[in-house]
């Protein structure tokens, strides 16, 4: 008896480290787990349980996503266990279209009139704890797909949210996606969506680039090959 109790007791520790061992890695590559940084007022039915996107996919190397080429913009979350959740942004039917420009309350963003409430990257996990997300955006002109950092809830000024984790990501995503007929274009790494510190010190990054030259503003760290980013990640 005693020394079934043991194996069993040795069975369960070995199983809980290697649990703990890929969690580890999971951190590494894609962020440790963070709760979404707000949910808006109309993400949540009305038992107050944030409403899933019905567009969403759990992509697979067996059962990839697909994207469509007439959709503008994707977004793409990592969940706790490592997994590519993407949803197509689409109008919320608990959202709003504004007439005029107002403030968004939940994070303080301006928006024009004809600004329509979408479902968000909280709707791909439910409101759950997520790693890094962002955005998969038609770049209609030359018919690829940019892969971007642009999450305001699991990104935005986490200073776990940096280039090597999105490197990792972008991998990711190409590995379980199928771009539906166009290219994979450029990662880029957005400096508004890191942390204030990072941000800072990469101002003086000589290969900065900026998506409003003239100003320079929307700074960003162009990731391809996203490789160079990867040598130091687990698993990879």
């Amino acid at each position: 008896m005693k020394k079934i109790v043991l194996l069993t007791l040795f069975l369960r520790i070995g199983l809980l480290g290697g649990a703990g061992a890929e969690a580890g890695n999971l951190d590494v590559r894609y962020g440790i787990l963070s709760l979404p940084l707000h949910i808006k007022y109309y993400e949540v039915d009305d038992r107050d349980h944030v409403m899933l996107n019905p567009y969403l996919q759990v992509a697979t190397k067996t059962r990839k996503a697909i994207l469509d080429k007439a959709c503008p913009v994707y977004d793409w979350v990592i969940d706790a266990q490592g997994n590519l959740r993407v949803i197509a942004v689409v109008p919320h039917p608990r959202g709003r279209a504004y007439a005029g420009r107002y403030i968004r309350p939940e994070d303080g963003y301006s928006r024009g009139g004809g600004y329509v409430e979408n479902y968000g990257h909280v709707s791909a996990l439910a409101g759950s704890p997520g790693r890094i997300g962002g955005e998969i955006v038609n770049d209609y002109y030359n018919k690829n797909w940019v892969i971007n950092n642009k999450s305001g809830r699991y990104s935005r000024g986490n200073p776990d949210r940096l280039p090597g984790q999105l490197a990792s990501s972008a991998a990711l995503i190409r590995s379980v996606t199928d771009p539906g007929g166009q290219e994979w274009g450029p990662v880029v790494y957005l400096l508004d969506y890191a942390s204030p510190q990072f941000r800072s010190q990469e101002l003086a990054n000589p290969l900065l680039r900026f998506g409003k030259p003239e100003t320079k503003g929307l700074p960003y760290l162009l990731l391809d090959p996203v490789s160079e980013y990867l040598s130091n990640f687990p698993g990879k």
